[in-house]
C-alpha cells in the first residue's frame, strides 16, 4: 500500500483509528526512505544538494540545471510636516477593518464604542474610549487547564523534569509520597495574541510557551509542537470595573498547536492552530549517517542498517503521534474517534502513467508529508459556562488535517459560510518536472462546528488572505447560505520564475506568471468533494509577482510589480470565463487595496522610479468607473525612507468614509526620524494632502525609560471625531478638527528602572 496524493479522498477521514495508525506508519516509512536517499547522496557521493523544493518548483533536473527564487526588493522611507483643516467632525469608526462584511477578524484591539480592549503582553487592558482613563487590567492565568505553571511561578526558578511517557502533572495534583512523581512547567511567558468581542463576552486568545523543559535542559519529546500552546479565555464584560481590577473569567480551554488566526460569525468563533511535526527527533536522527553506529559502512551496508534501525522506531512514532492527535481533539481511541481527522496524504502528485515501483517512491524531498498538523476549532461564544467549579470549560469541536499551511504561504480566508486553508504542494508535469501548486481546503462553518467540505488545487502560490474569495453568484453577496451549485472560490496566484544553468550560463529558464483561477464548489447533496477549475484569467505581469489583490463581487483587482506597477481590472461576471479587461502601467506598487466606493479604489504601497527603486510610501486613488480603462487620479508620496504597518497589516489601515480622511501608522528612518501616525485628506475632489503628524516616540525616551517587552500593535480608532492612536507602549487621542492632543495613556507609566526586564523602545523594521 502507498499513500495517495492529497485530494478529495482525504476528506473521508478514518472509520477506525487503526487505519490512521497504518497511514502514519506509511508516512514515516516515506520520510525514512527519502532521508536515506538524501544521506547517501551527501555522504557517499559528496553532493551538496539539499534536495528541498524552492519557489517555482524542483530544480530542473538536467546535468547542469538548478533553480532559485525571485529576488525581493529592499525598503526606503521619509516624512515632512503639513497643515490643513477639516470641517466639524463627529465621525465614529472603531470596528476592525475586516475583509468580509459580517466576518469579524480577531485582533489585539477591539472596541464597542464605549471602551477599548487591548492585549498587552500577558495583560488585558481596558480604558474609557472618551477620556482614556484606565478602567481595568487583567493578568492572564499562567497555568494551563491542567494546572501546570510557568517555570518559577510558584516562587521557584528551578527548571523541572518532564518525562514523555508519563502524564504531565501539576504540583497540586502530585503526591508527596510518590518518588516517581515529576513536576512540570512551561519555559517562557504567556502573551495575548488576539481578541474577539460579542455582546457581553470577550474572547482572549493567548499564546503560551511551546517548550516544557527538563532538568537536563532538554525539551519534552512531543512529536506535535505546541502542547497547550493556544489558550482560550472567555471573560464577562457585562459590567466593566472602574478601579483597575480584573474581569471575571467565565471559561477557558487549551488547544494544541500555535495560534494562526481566528474569526467570528455572530456568536460562533473559529480558531485555527498549527503544530510542527518533529520527525527529526523521532525518526531521522536514528539514521544519521555520521553517527557512530554507521561509521565505516559502505553505501549498501548503510542503507540496510538504516532501514533495519527504522523498523523499531516507526511503529513507536505512529503510536505516539496517534495518541497526541487524539488528545488534541479531546477524544479517546474508539472506533469513531478519528473521523474528524482528514487522511494522511502526500503533497506530491505524480504524472499520469508513472510506473514507479514502491521502492522508487518520490524520495527527492522529506517535505512531502507530515510537515504540519493544522486544526480548526469552533465553539459558541455565548455557551452557558456556569458549573459547580469556579471556571467553566469551553466546549470546542475540532477538525484536523496534515497540511503545510506554515510553508511559503500562510493565507487563511473566511466568508460567513466557508473557511479556506491554503497549503503548498507540488505536481509532476508531463515532462517529469515538479511545479509549485497551492492546495485549498474549505470547511463548512455550521454554527459551532467546522466540517471539511472540499479540496481544490491551483497553480502557483497565494500572497495573503486577500488573494482568495468565496462568492455566490445567485445571492450576489458572496455570503449566501444557499445550497445551490453557484458558489465559487476565486484565487490569485503567482507561479514563480525558474532559473537554470544552461550551457554553463546562469539564466532564466522560465519567467514568473500570474493568474486568477475560479473553482466551483460542489453542490449540496453531491457525492463529490472536489473543487473543479472552471475558469482562469492569465496574462498579468509576466516576469513579475503579485503584490496586492482584491475581489469585490463580480470584479477583481490585481497589482504586480518588478519595475513598474501594472494595475489590472478583471471581469468575473462569468465564472467560466474570467478575463483581464483593463490595465494601467505606472511606477511603484501597491500592497493593499481598499474600496472606498463602487468606482474608487484607495491603494497603499511604495512609489518607485523607472528602475524599480522605491522612493517612499505612496497613497494612490484609482478611478475604475470605466472598468476597461482604470486611471490613477490622485497620488501622494512620503519621500525618502518611509513605510507603514498598514502595507502588510490591513487592520492598521483606517479610512473615514464621511470625512474622507486616512489615518496611517508611519515610520521614517532618515532624519528627522518619526514614529507615529499621520492623518491625510484623501478627498478625491481635491489634491491629497497631509493634515498632521501624531508622534508616539519622543526624543530621548528610547533608552531613558523602563519599557515592557510587550508592545501595542499599530492601530487607530475614531470616536466622535477624536482619533485614538496606539503604538508600542502608549495611547494618544487627538481632535481631528483642531489637531490638538486630548489625552495620553502610557501603559508602562508605573514601571521604573528598578523593575526587572526593562527594554528599550522597540523600533520597527519593514521589508518592502
Amino acid at each position: 500500500k502507498r499513500l495517495s496524493y492529497f485530494d478529495s479522498s482525504a476528506l473521508e477521514g478514518y472509520g477506525q483509528c487503526a487505519q490512521m495508525k497504518e497511514d502514519l506508519e506509511l508516512a514515516a516509512n516515506f520520510i525514512i526512505s527519502a532521508q536515506v536517499d538524501v544521506n547517501v547522496r551527501r555522504k557517499f557521493h559528496e553532493s551538496n544538494d539539499y534536495y528541498w523544493i524552492p519557489r517555482g518548483g524542483l530544480p530542473i533536473m538536467g546535468d547542469d540545471a538548478m533553480t532559485t527564487t525571485v529576488a525581493e526588493d529592499a525598503p526606503m522611507k521619509e516624512s515632512s510636516a503639513g497643515a490643513g483643516a477639516s470641517e466639524s467632525n463627529t465621525e465614529d469608526s472603531y470596528e476592525t477593518n475586516n475583509q468580509v462584511d459580517g466576518v469579524d477578524e480577531a485582533d489585539l484591539v477591539k472596541s464597542d464604542g464605549n471602551v477599548v480592549y487591548a492585549g498587552y503582553g500577558d495583560q488585558l487592558v481596558i480604558w474609557d474610549a472618551t477620556d482614556g482613563i484606565e478602567l481595568s487590567r487583567t493578568t492572564l492565568p499562567t497555568d494551563d487547564d491542567n494546572g501546570i505553571l510557568l517555570c518559577g511561578d510558584d516562587g521557584d526558578d528551578k527548571v523541572y523534569k518532564v518525562v514523555y511517557d508519563e502524564p504531565l502533572e501539576s504540583t497540586s495534583t502530585q503526591s508527596s509520597s510518590s518518588s516517581s512523581a515529576t513536576t512540570n512547567c512551561y519555559q517562557g511567558r504567556i502573551t495575548i495574541s488576539s481578541l474577539l468581542l460579542h455582546q457581553n463576552r470577550l474572547l482572549v486568545v493567548a499564546s503560551a510557551p511551546t517548550r516544557i523543559r527538563s532538568e537536563n535542559d532538554q525539551d519534552a519529546n512531543f512529536i506535535l509542537s505546541g502542547y497547550h500552546s493556544t489558550r482560550l479565555f472567555i471573560y464577562d464584560i457585562t459590567a466593566i470595573p472602574n478601579d483597575k481590577s480584573a474581569l471575571t473569567l467565565l471559561g477557558r480551554k487549551d488547544l494544541q498547536g500555535s495560534y494562526k488566526t481566528a474569526r467570528s460569525i455572530g456568536q460562533y468563533a473559529h480558531v485555527v492552530t498549527t503544530s510542527y511535526v518533529d520527525t527529526w527527533y523521532h525518526l531521522e536522527r536514528h539514521i544519521y549517517p555520521w553517527s557512530e553506529e554507521y561509521n565505516g559502512l559502505l553505501e549498501n551496508e548503510y542503507r540496510k542498517a538504516a532501514y533495519e534501525a527504522s523498523e523499531a522506531h516507526v511503529p513507536i512514532f505512529a503510536e505516539r503521534l496517534l495518541t497526541e492527535i487524539l488528545d488534541s481533539h479531546d477524544i479517546t481511541d474508539d472506533e469513531s474517534a478519528c473521523e474528524h481527522v482528514s487522511k494522511v496524504a502526500l503533497m506530491l502528485s505524480e504524472k499520469e502513467g508513472s510506473n514507479r515501483s514502491e521502492k522508487e517512491t518520490l524520495s527527492f524531498t522529506t517535505d512531502a508529508v507530515l510537515q504540519y498538523y493544522t486544526q480548526v476549532h469552533s465553539f459558541d461564544l455565548l455557551e452557558d459556562l456556569s458549573s459547580t467549579t469556579e471556571t467553566g470549560n469551553i466546549t470546542t469541536s475540532s477538525s484536523g488535517v496534515f497540511l503545510p499551511t506554515a510553508a511559503y504561504t500562510n493565507a487563511i480566508y473566511s466568508s460567513k459560510t466557508k473557511l479556506v486553508l491554503s497549503g503548498n504542494a507540488y505536481s509532476e508535469d508531463i515532462d517529469g518536472e515538479w511545479l509549485e501548486r497551492t492546495i485549498l481546503l474549505t470547511f463548512d462553518l455550521r454554527n459551532e462546528k467546522s466540517i471539511a467540505h472540499s479540496i481544490g488545487e491551483v497553480p502557483g502560490s497565494v500572497l495573503n488572505q486577500f488573494s482568495m474569495d468565496h462568492y455566490d453568484y445567485v445571492s450576489d453577496d458572496g455570503n449566501s447560505s444557499s445550497t445551490n451549485s453557484d458558489e465559487y472560490i476565486r484565487v490569485a496566484t503567482t507561479t514563480w520564475a525558474r532559473f537554470s544553468i544552461i550551457d554553463g550560463i546562469w539564466t532564466q529558464a522560465q519567467e514568473s506568471t500570474n493568474q486568477v483561477t475560479v473553482l466551483k464548489l460542489p453542490s449540496s447533496g453531491s457525492n463529490s468533494s472536489s473543487m473543479e477549475i472552471v475558469g482562469q484569467a492569465t496574462g498579468m505581469g509576466a516576469g513579475e509577482r503579485i503584490y496586492a489583490a482584491r475581489f469585490i463581487k463580480e470584479k477583481g483587482y490585481v497589482v504586480t510589480f518588478r519595475q513598474i506597477d501594472p494595475f489590472y481590472t478583471l471581469d468575473l461576471s462569468d465564472p467560466t470565463n474570467p478575463k483581464v479587461v483593463g490595465e494601467l502601467k505606472i511606477p511603484g506598487f501597491s500592497n493593499y487595496l481598499h474600496p472606498v466606493s463602487d468606482d474608487l479604489i484607495l491603494a497603499l504601497g511604495q512609489d518607485a522610479n523607472d528602475r524599480g527603486v522605491v522612493q517612499g510610501l505612496q497613497i494612490a486613488l484609482f478611478d475604475v468607473s470605466n472598468f476597461t480603462d482604470p486611471q490613477q487620479v490622485q497620488k501622494y508620496v512620503e519621500k525618502g525612507y518611509s513605510s507603514s504597518d498598514a502595507q502588510y497589516d490591513h487592520k492598521a489601515f483606517r479610512y473615514l468614509p464621511e470625512s474622507k480622511l486616512l489615518i496611517l501608522p508611519m515610520y521614517v528612518y532618515n532624519k528627522p526620524y518619526f514614529d507615529g501616525f499621520i492623518v491625510y485628506d484623501v478627498d478625491e475632489s481635491s489634491t491629497f494632502q497631509k493634515l498632521f503628524n501624531i508622534s508616539h516616540k519622543e526624543d530621548g525616551n528610547d533608552y531613558s525609560f523602563c519599557w515592557d517587552s510587550a508592545v501595542l500593535p499599530s492601530r487607530s480608532l475614531v470616536f466622535d471625531g477624536k482619533v485614538t492612536t496606539m503604538k508600542q507602549h502608549n495611547v494618544l487621542s487627538h481632535d481631528l478638527d483642531t489637531m490638538t492632543k486630548q489625552w495620553e495613556l502610557n501603559l508602562d507609566a508605573n514601571r521604573t528602572e528598578d523593575d526587572d526586564n526593562c527594554f528599550y523602545w522597540r523600533d520597527e523594521v519593514f521589508f518592502i
